[in-house]
């Protein structure tokens, strides 16, 4: 699907890598990063919350806080697409 985040600065925040764990970019951190995503989602701080990629340095992903007070005004559906799940990736 592709969806449409209004460009406000106040609905984003993002987390900086030096304020993650030192070994961030491995499995051992999980617990500590989904207990950061989890404070986050629950604090309803921002909408959308940038984060580094674990997979792609230099790249980043963007979570969106579907029980933020703003998600149903402030994202809209554009369109939809269909997926082709590449199996070699599995």
């Amino acid at each position: 699907m592709i969806i449409s985040i209004a460009d406000e600065e106040n609905l984003y925040s993002n987390i900086l890598q030096g304020n993650l764990p030192k070994e961030w970019r491995s499995l051992d951190a999980y617990p500590e990063l989904q207990q950061i995503g989890s404070k986050w989602y629950q604090s309803n701080s921002s909408l959308v919350l940038k984060v580094p990629s674990a997979v792609i340095p230099k790249e980043y992903n963007f979570l969106i806080n579907t029980n933020h007070p703003d998600f149903k005004s402030k994202v809209s559906l554009v369109r939809t697409e269909d997926y082709f799940c590449d199996e070699r990736l599995f």
